[in-house]
């Protein structure tokens, strides 16, 4: 399987499961020739004043969009390969000590409380479970003590999955449940 093939395939059905209620589904690892033009691309978390490779901290695979907005709802990282604490640790700090949030280089997107940070890594092992609840537990308390911008996402959820099917149900349960969260949040004004 190429790198990103999953998530690929999880961002066109998860479009489509949320087509209905109008979200924007924007998404990394597709194919320029059959996915959406503005739909598809980098996705950063950045910091500075201004746009450049340098100022990139990391990128995101999956972001949901409320209807007519910049306001994200879910940011979602999937980890189709490894679940080592390391990438996880890589992947939850790259957005959260950010300033700034685009797709595409040009679209600015907003997070808040809101917003949901989801990092989904495959894991054969349920033993790591208990390492996984750990590093979403402590990156939610560390997360308090940073006044970056993108540190005021609301949530931060770290899972793990086995196969590709597990990987779609929980990617639309918990988009769902990001979903009623950004609702209790204000989530209906756009910014």
């Amino acid at each position: 399987m190429n790198h990103g093939e999953w998530t690929a395939r999880i961002a066109r059905v998860l479009a489509a499961y949320l087509q209905h209620r109008n979200y924007d589904v924007l998404f990394d690892h597709g194919r320029i020739e059959s996915d959406p033009a503005d739909k598809l691309g980098k996705i950063a978390s950045w910091i500075g004043s201004s746009y450049s490779f340098e100022a990139i901290l990391g990128h995101l695979d999956i972001a949901v969009v409320m209807p007519n907005t910049n306001r994200v709802i879910a940011l979602i990282e999937i980890e189709e390969s490894t679940d080592n604490p390391k990438t996880l640790i890589g992947d939850i700090f790259a957005t959260l000590l950010g300033e700034q949030l685009s797709f595409q280089g040009t679209r600015q997107l907003h997070v808040g409380e809101w917003t949901t940070l989801l990092v989904l890594a495959q894991s054969a092992r349920p033993s790591h479970e208990t390492r996984l609840a750990y590093l979403q537990s402590t990156a939610l308390q560390l997360k308090t003590h940073s006044s970056a911008a993108n540190s005021h996402i609301g949530s931060v959820m770290l899972y793990s999955f086995t196969d590709e099917s597990e990987l779609e149900a929980k990617v639309k349960q918990y988009v769902d449940s990001a979903i009623e969260q950004s609702l209790k949040h204000g989530g209906t004004v756009s910014p």
